[in-house]
C-alpha cells in the first residue's frame, strides 16, 4: 500500500467486482515494522502463512511480522464503493503517523463514500493458527519430542564508541570471509563429525551451530531487555527449513531444556508450520540482560548444508543477530560439487 497523501497522486486502487471472493497475498516485506492490516467493512478470512496451508480463520485484522507471508480470502459482499485498505505500526506504536494506504474499489457503479477503518494498538493472532488438517500429507509428521534443544539468546550491548551490536549467546555473528558451503565443497574446510559435545549446540572452533542429520531441534528464542531497559519483538527466520510453532511465554525460559515438551498438550490441531516466527516482547520494560519473552519452534534436520537463522528486522540482522547451522555436511560428498567461488559469481 501507498502512505502517499500528495492530492494529485492518492492511494493505489484495487478494483474488485461484487458478490465474488478474491485471494489476496500479503506480504511483510518490511525491514524494521510490525504492521497490522486491515480492510473496511471486509473481514479476512486466512487460508495460508508462509507457504503452508491453514485452518481457517475469520478475523478482522491481519498481524504481519517482517518476512512474513499470509493468504487471505476476502468477499465483496458490501454495498459498492470505495472502502480503505490500511496498514499501521503495531509494536512501535509510538509512532502512529507511519500510516499506509490504499483502496479497495468496486467496479460497478457506486456511492463516492470511502469507508475507513481503524486499526488496534494492541493485536496478536498468530498462535490461533494450525496447520490445515488434510495438508499434514504435504509436511512431515510433527516429532511428539526432540532430541535436542538449542537455546538462541538474543541481547543487545553497547559498544565502547557509543555504538551498539546484537549478539546471540554472547557471539555476534559476521560474514566469514568465503562461503562456507562452498569451502567444504572445496575441500578447504573440514566436514564436522563429532557431535559428542555441542553445549547450546555452538561450536566455537567453527562458528557454527552444527546438527546430526535428522535430529528434532527445539529452538528456543529468548528475548532480552536492552541497555536501557526496554524489550524489542524479532522476528526469527530459519533458512532451509519450516517450523512448528510449539509453546512460547513471558519472562526467562524457566526449564533447562524441552525434552519434556509433547505436542499437541491437549489441541486436536497441528500447530502451525511456518519459517518465520514473532517473538513478543513480554514484559516491555525490565532489568538489562535479562529475559523478557520467549518462543519455542520445533524442526527437522533433514536438509544437509548451511543455513541461517536471523532476525528478520535488518538492521537486528546486520549488526550480529543471526547465526549458521552446519547440518549433516557430511552428506554433501554425495553429491556434485559447484563451480569454483568465481566462476559461480560469474554465472549468477
Amino acid at each position: 500500500t501507498g502512505g502517499n497523501n500528495n492530492d494529485k497522486c492518492g492511494p493505489d486502487k484495487i478494483w474488485v467486482e461484487p458478490n465474488k471472493t478474491y485471494r489476496l497475498r500479503i506480504i511483510g516485506a518490511t525491514t524494521l515494522e510490525d504492521l497490522v492490516f486491515g480492510i473496511a467493512g471486509h473481514n479476512m478470512t486466512i487460508i495460508e502463512a508462509d507457504g503452508t496451508y491453514v485452518n481457517p480463520v475469520t478475523t478482522e485484522f491481519l498481524e504481519i511480522a517482517p518476512g512474513q507471508r499470509y493468504s487471505v480470502l476476502i468477499t465483496t459482499n458490501q454495498i459498492p464503493s470505495d472502502y480503505q485498505i490500511t496498514a499501521n505500526v503495531l509494536i512501535r506504536s509510538d509512532k502512529p503517523n507511519r500510516v499506509a494506504n490504499a483502496i479497495l474499489s468496486y467496479t460497478f457503479p457506486k456511492n463516492q463514500t470511502i469507508h475507513t477503518l481503524t486499526l488496534p494498538t494492541q493485536f496478536a493472532l498468530s498462535q490461533s493458527l494450525t496447520t490445515l488438517d488434510n495438508y499434514n500429507q504435504f509436511i512431515p509428521p510433527l516429532p511428539t519430542k526432540s532430541d535436542r534443544t538449542i537455546v538462541i539468546r538474543g541481547n543487545q550491548v553497547l559498544l565502547i564508541n557509543d555504538g551498539r551490536q546484537w549478539t546471540v549467546n554472547s557471539v555476534s555473528f559476521t560474514t566469514p570471509q568465503s562461503a562456507v558451503l562452498l569451502d567444504l565443497y572445496s575441500g578447504k574446510r573440514p566436514v564436522y563429525t563429532d557431535y559428542s559435545n555441542l553445549p547450546n549446540g555452538y561450536n566455537a572452533s567453527i562458528g557454527t551451530y552444527p546438527l546430526r542429520y535428522k535430529e528434532t531441534i527445539d529452538l528456543v528464542f529468548q528475548n532480552t531487555f536492552g541497555p536501557e531497559g526496554k524489550c524489542e519483538y524479532h522476528p526469527w527466520h530459519l533458512h532451509g527449513h519450516a517450523f512448528w510453532e510449539i509453546v512460547e511465554g513471558p519472562g526467562e525460559f524457566p526449564f533447562s531444556n524441552t525434552s519434556s515438551f509433547t505436542y499437541p498438550n491437549g489441541k486436536n490441531s497441528t500447530p502451525i508450520y511456518r519459517d518465520t516466527t514473532l517473538v513478543y516482547p513480554s514484559p516491555m520494560f525490565g532489568t538489562p540482560s535479562q529475559g523478557c519473552g520467549w518462543k519455542v519452534v520445533r524442526f527437522i534436520a533433514d536438509n544437509p548444508g548451511v543455513w541461517v537463522a536471523h532476525c528478520h528486522i535488518v538492521p537486528h540482522m546486520l549488526m550480529g543477530m543471526m547465526v549458521a547451522f552446519e547440518e549433516a555436511t557430511a552428506f554433501l560428498n554425495d553429491t556434485t560439487a559447484p563451480p569454483t567461488e568465481k566462476q559461480f559469481c560469474l554465472v549468477h
